[in-house]
């Protein structure tokens, strides 16, 4: 059994006339039932322009976070100058990254950072900068260091162990 499929007479739909104004009819009534309070000039009441009274100038803007004492700057501060120090980006992330990981009894090397006015994570740039240094030369001397003891490692694996005949103890059969 097979379905007859037909086509669709597009032109019909083309020919559609639009609604006429009878069919339409809506009553307007300009704006006689709108109950809106206005102001009037007789009560006193002004509106505020765009100056006086409004919301962004009645609170004065306060500082989202506050400045680190002088002689310290706050981590985003230090990634600036340590790019500029490096001469490479250093993004904030990292910064912080290493400032969490290396901090505690537990550390190695941790990151100097100094707590002040309920801010754990100030920063002495001269500290920060020689922290950093010393991190960068700590990481080369362990590159070097792996870097030989592979190269041992391979020297020794390449020898072939000599062994004398006479030296060898006779290998006995098993029966």
């Amino acid at each position: 059994m097979t379905q007859a499929t037909t086509t669709p007479d597009f032109e019909d739909a083309a020919q559609t006339e639009a609604p006429t104004t009878d069919a339409l009819d809506l009553e307007v009534n300009d704006d006689a039932n709108l109950d809106v309070d206005v102001p009037s000039a007789e009560d006193g009441d002004v509106l505020p322009t765009e100056g006086e009274g409004t919301k962004a100038e009645s609170a004065p803007a306060k500082a989202a976070r506050p400045k680190a004492p002088e002689g310290f700057v706050k981590p985003v501060e230090f990634a600036k100058l340590l790019s500029e120090h490096l001469k490479k980006v250093v993004p904030p992330q990292v910064v912080y990254s290493y400032i969490k990981n290396n901090q505690g009894e537990s550390a190695k090397n941790p990151f100097p950072v100094h707590a002040q006015d309920g801010y754990d994570w100030y920063i002495k740039p001269e500290e920060g900068l020689a922290w950093w240094d010393a991190k960068n030369s700590r990481v080369a001397a362990g590159k070097t260091a792996r870097a030989e003891k592979a190269a041992k490692a391979a020297a020794k694996a390449t020898e072939a162990p000599t062994v004398e005949a006479e030296s060898a103890a006779p290998v006995e059969e098993a029966e």
